[in-house]
């Protein structure tokens, strides 16, 4: 009886360690994006790759700027970035003959 019991409660253990982990990793992947700006949302590749090439165009604009501002436009160039990245990587398995990562690289 006590070795069953015991081996009860090593999978409740285990259970329960599962269950940590596939919460925790929940946490990680709903907020890992996350700091408030959130992501950009594009219906394609072309609607991304636009976006992503007014945000560069506007940036080479812009002249000597303070450290809080260069802080805030990589912060936003980072999510645009995977943004943008994500939304290719889920188009590009659509159409044939699109080469939507190519036109990325490039920029």
């Amino acid at each position: 009886k006590q070795i069953l019991h015991n081996a009860k409660s090593n999978s409740h253990g285990c259970i329960r360690l599962a269950i940590c982990i596939a919460t925790a990793f929940a946490v990680v992947m709903l907020t890992a994006c996350s700091d408030g700006n959130g992501t950009k949302s594009f219906h394609s590749s072309d609607e991304a790759i636009r976006e992503y090439h007014g945000f560069l165009t506007t940036l080479r604009q812009n002249g000597k700027v303070s450290i809080q501002t260069l802080v805030k436009i990589v912060n936003e160039w980072r999510v645009l970035d995977d943004s943008v990245t994500s939304c290719i990587s889920r188009d590009t398995l659509r159409k044939a003959h699109s080469y939507p990562f190519t036109v990325y690289h490039e920029l």
